[in-house]
């Protein structure tokens, strides 16, 4: 079927491993209900170099290097070095997987990573290291379907200025998350969809700066209706148990609002509870959630109008719910769809009173 030719062709686009794709079949050629199909690759070197520079509304303008290994030791593991230079975030890192089991995803994964980020509500340094198992749950059965579970042990080192107070820390933290997408093609979104849920655990008894359950989850679900329409929901959830002052906490393992992919008529994780200046110094909960309509206008355009509401908070007796409206124009290229959209924030305007979200590919 059309489908299934365009989902493999997408899976091996994915792989990385090929510069050059077709997948094509030959109906002229069909006997007795069996269509033959043509699968042509041309193979990328096994280690190979990428440099690219871009733009992100939440980080702003970018650049970024990315060295593949893809057979380190002639034993099909993957060494990847990555730095990303942006004007509020760099990033650099290292990460280290190897195959294990005949399910094509499931991995033994170690990585480090340094990060700096300059950002509205916070400045912060952290060092992390991780180390765990993935295992894929994929069926053969669903095409577009993807699914897995990751435990990792993460040790990270971080020192940091949030609402005009320094401090730093150090966690050990174990983490479980779970993934699942099932989208009919990645490529053209528009019927399907994701989740992503995560729990991790500190305790002061393995050398922890504090105590603290946290779980997190974030989702989107997109339905067809009929053939120019597309309703879109989305939603972000958070919710955490901690001993002691949330000023123990680095950044991100606290949760603010805003950005793209969160309440995008406001600044980059700019919102939340304030401190006793005011300032914004992130939560203990997190509830945003959102919905769109796209209308396509030709094959792969489409405009679309959307409404969120949501924030970052510490208890419910004290949520103030922020809400921004907007709208924008899809292009399913080929590469993923291509998002512009305008967002205007409807309670406590910002400056600018009409914010621009860009970007390119699928994100949640």
């Amino acid at each position: 079927s059309p489908k299934a030719l365009a989902v493999t062709q997408s899976n091996l686009r994915n792989a990385d491993r090929f510069s050059d794709i077709s997948v094509h079949g030959d109906l002229g050629k069909a006997t007795n209900n069996a269509i033959p199909v043509s699968v042509d690759l041309k193979s990328m070197p096994g280690q190979h170099l990428k440099i690219g520079a871009g733009y992100s509304t939440d980080i702003g303008p970018n650049a970024a290097i990315i060295y593949d290994n893809y057979n380190a030791f002639d034993q099909a593991q993957h060494i990847r070095v990555s730095i990303l230079a942006a004007q509020l975030n760099r990033n650099a890192s290292v990460t280290y997987s190897w195959p294990v089991g005949a399910r094509l995803g499931s991995e033994y994964i170690a990585q480090g990573s340094y990060q700096n980020q300059n950002l509205t509500a916070y400045n912060a340094n952290e060092i992390l290291a991780s180390a765990g198992r993935q295992w894929s749950l994929r069926s053969d059965n669903s095409l577009g379907k993807s699914e897995t579970i990751e435990a990792l042990v993460n040790f990270e080192n971080a020192n940091y200025n949030v609402a005009g107070q320094f401090n730093t820390s150090f966690y050990i933290y174990p983490s479980v998350q779970y993934s699942i997408q099932n989208f009919r093609d990645i490529l053209r979104p528009i019927a399907g969809y994701t989740l992503t849920a995560r729990i991790d655990g500190a305790s002061k008894v393995w050398g922890s700066d504090a105590n603290f359950i946290r779980f997190s989850a974030q989702g989107e679900w997109r339905k067809r209706l009929g053939q120019n329409w597309v309703l879109g929901t989305r939603a972000k959830l958070g919710a955490m148990w901690l001993t002691g002052s949330i000023g123990e906490l680095p950044p991100n393992l606290r949760f603010f609002a805003g950005g793209q992919n969160s309440l995008p008529g406001y600044a980059y994780q700019s919102q939340g509870p304030l401190a006793v200046d005011g300032a914004v110094e992130g939560g203990r909960l997190l509830a945003v959630g959102g919905f769109d309509i796209q209308r396509f206008v030709a094959k792969n355009w489409a405009v679309v109008a959307f409404y969120d509401v949501g924030n970052a908070f510490n208890s419910w007796s004290s949520f103030r719910a922020l809400q921004d409206i907007g709208l924008g124009v899809r292009w399913y290229s080929p590469v993923g769809p291509i998002r512009f959209d305008l967002a205007h924030p409807l309670v406590a305007p910002q400056t600018p009173a009409v914010r621009v979200a860009f970007s390119v590919g699928f994100s949640l």
